[in-house]
């Protein structure tokens, strides 16, 4: 006899489909990122005279001079500390300006082409760095008090559009490839795992149904002896 209580498996395929949903909706923001597909060459860009209108595009750049760490951006859960964004005042090599924000190790590795790149002004130093770091990112507005830094490291070192172009925009590489590959990776599996799963919880729901309504129990009349 059955007891009508049925296994929640709807939950189940509703999680899988999310997940699989999310992972290529990751794929669709950042596939670039992840495959090296689409990403154009900053100074391509700079030659065209497209960076403007290539907001949300993804472009590959080498650093080789930083001005100054104008800002950084602290990412907290439940209020402890998760991870730091670094942004940072970047020469272009056609002497334009524009925000570049990194995380983790190329954030020592900005500072040092800062070191390096003030050491090459002030006369100590006959070139900039000679190990340009080598990023990928998307190019975005900014806003708030970021832009609002942005524009108070312009003005204390007095650059403005009077004498090169400034892009009040920032490259953002805080997305790195490794982590979003990660990432989505991990919501495709798990998406796989719970929509394969749903499946086999349905069969077995259904070979256990077959075996109930299968059973039919034999009586025997008693012998008189």
């Amino acid at each position: 006899m059955r007891n009508g209580k049925k296994t929640p498996t709807w939950g189940v395929l509703v999680v899988g489909i999310m997940f699989l949903a999310f992972s290529l909706i990751m794929v669709w923001l950042y596939g670039p990122l992840m495959f090296g597909t689409k990403v154009t060459d900053i100074n391509t860009l700079l030659r065209e005279n497209r960076v403007k209108e290539s907001t949300g595009k993804y472009v590959e750049l080498d650093v080789d001079a930083v001005l100054e760490n104008f800002a950084e951006t602290v990412h907290k859960t439940n209020g402890f500390t998760t991870g730091k964004d670094q942004h940072f005042l970047v020469w272009l090599d056609d002497d334009s300006m524009i925000a570049v924000s990194v995380t983790g190790k190329n954030t020592t590795a900005m500072k040092n082409i800062m070191d390096a790149t003030w050491e090459y002004l002030d006369g100590k130093s006959d070139s900039l760095t000679k190990t340009p770091l080598h990023l990928k990112g998307k190019i975005e507005e900014m806003s708030g008090q970021l832009l609002s830094y942005y524009r108070e490291a312009l003005e204390y070192f007095n650059l403005n559009e009077a004498d090169r172009d400034i892009y009040y925009l920032r490259i953002n590489c805080t997305d790195t490839q490794l982590l979003s590959l990660l990432i989505t990776g991990g919501m495709f599996a798990f998406g796989v795992v719970m929509t394969l799963g749903y499946f086999k919880m349905k069969k077995k729901e259904k070979e256990e149904a077959q075996v109930i309504e299968g059973f039919e129990p034999q009586s025997q009349e008693p012998e008189l002896g």
